[in-house]
């Protein structure tokens, strides 16, 4: 069993969790628990919030984009769904664009499968747009669906601004140096992706990216950490605007070892409180 399973298992985490830990695995399976219900069924539901709706799956179904317009209509006003499977069934770039239109204001899904359809470039673009403001979607596959350098271009310039994808599927497209490079240039402004996979083995250049971003976001939470701890210590003898200028000009420093960052915010910390006694001795002799 693989190892981010069974953590998941073992913690009782949500049923849409457990099926992102099996398919970060085995991203391209078919199998999904739960009966599968038919479009109509699927949109009814989801219009009416049915609380036991977490995962659905319609795969396969060639619903095309009318189908995935039904669906992006019903999702808007839906607060339950997390995981949304919809492999192979012949959406389009208008399927794209009505479901991307959804993903905007969609605060709950967060595992979204469109492998095997056929957005191509156009498409992809539309769901990057969506990207730059959706908060919640943490999983995206666009495997095999005709995208090419310029979609991945699109797809990077949306990943620059976003803070919530994790894991991003891109293999069996026509996705070449080019569009490889726009990605990996991209990924250095976001720290959050943890997966892009292109192909098999990954593009080395993107790799390493990947790597140097698990670094700094490891030192992110061990500063964030830090910064707290310093902020409750010194609450007492700082104005709060300048604990928070402190935090803002240091604590994003993702390059710094956490040691560093501990000896940087000390420094500040002391260093303020002494300009904020001269500034007071400086005002006493004044009023003297």
């Amino acid at each position: 069993m693989p190892h981010s399973l069974r953590n998941a298992l073992r913690q009782r985490a949500s049923p849409a969790c457990l099926l992102m830990a099996y398919g970060a695995h085995f991203p391209h399976t078919t199998v999904m628990p739960g009966a599968r219900i038919s479009l109509g069924e699927a949109v009814h539901r989801l219009r009416n919030n049915d609380p036991s709706l977490v995962l659905l799956t319609l795969s396969h179904q060639t619903i095309g984009d009318e189908g995935a317009g039904r669906l992006a209509d019903a999702l808007r006003g839906n607060t339950v769904l997390e995981a949304l499977w919809l492999k192979g069934n012949a959406i389009g770039a208008r399927g794209a664009r009505l479901l991307a239109g959804a993903l905007r204001g969609n605060t709950t899904l967060q595992q979204l499968d469109l492998w095997g359809n056929t957005m191509g470039d156009e498409g992809a673009g539309l769901l990057a747009d969506a990207l730059r403001v959706n908060t919640a979607l943490q999983h995206l596959d666009l495997s095999l669906n005709e995208i090419g350098d310029e979609g991945a271009r699109r797809l990077a310039e949306g990943l620059r601004v976003n803070t919530a994808l994790k894991k991003l599927y891109l293999s069996a497209n026509n996705i070449q140096d080019e569009g490889v490079k726009y990605l990996a240039y991209r990924l250095c402004c976001n720290i959050t992706l943890q997966t892009v996979q292109l192909s098999f083995p990954n593009p080395p250049q993107l790799d390493k990216i990947l790597d140097r971003n698990d670094r700094l976001r490891r030192n992110a939470a061990q500063h964030r950490k830090l910064v707290f701890v310093w902020c409750v210590q010194i609450r007492g003898h700082l104005p709060l605007e300048l604990i928070d200028m402190a935090v803002r000009e240091s604590v994003w420093d993702h390059n710094l070892a956490p040691h560093e960052m501990q000896a940087f915010l000390s420094a500040a910390v002391l260093g303020m409180i002494e300009s904020g006694r001269r500034a007071a001795r400086h005002h006493t002799c004044s009023v003297a």
